[in-house]
């Protein structure tokens, strides 16, 4: 696959994008739905795809005690070419009557010249009422 890149200033220059072309290559991970995509990405941390997101946080969530928390593992470690990055961005405390917390997941594999490419996101929310009241779902909440 032809991989031109595109220059875009996410994190001092640290990070680009790919052409639209390669928008069908983001996938969304197992449990998870598409919500707020971002475009086809190549990063050399895995920070980095948080950044755009989360900088300010948590000045910017208007109610409640926002937490967040950032987990970073790695999966298939001993699989050459099957390798993945997966980062966590989990925020609770949201005050909100119907969801109390959202979970974003970025799915990052290694290529061959050490940049990570993004290659599936998703959502899950944790609902504050109702039968799944406590529960993360892929869903909107009720």
């Amino acid at each position: 696959m032809v991989r031109q890149t595109v220059m875009m200033a996410l994190i001092a220059g640290l990070s680009f994008s790919v052409p639209q072309a390669l928008a069908a290559d983001i996938g969304t991970p197992e449990g998870f739905m598409v919500w707020n995509t971002p475009a086809p990405t190549m990063v050399d941390a895995p920070m980095a795809v948080l950044d755009e997101r989360y900088t300010g946080f948590p000045d910017l969530v208007e109610e409640g005690r926002p937490e967040l928390t950032i987990n970073i593992r790695m999966i298939n470690r001993y699989r050459p070419g099957d390798e993945r990055i997966i980062v966590d961005a989990i925020e609770t405390g949201y005050a909100d009557d119907s969801a109390s917390g959202g979970w974003e997941r970025f799915m990052l594999q290694p290529m061959e010249d050490g940049a990570l490419a993004l290659v599936a996101h998703g959502w899950k929310w944790q609902c504050a009422r109702g039968a799944v009241a406590g529960q993360w779902v892929s869903r909107p909440c009720p």
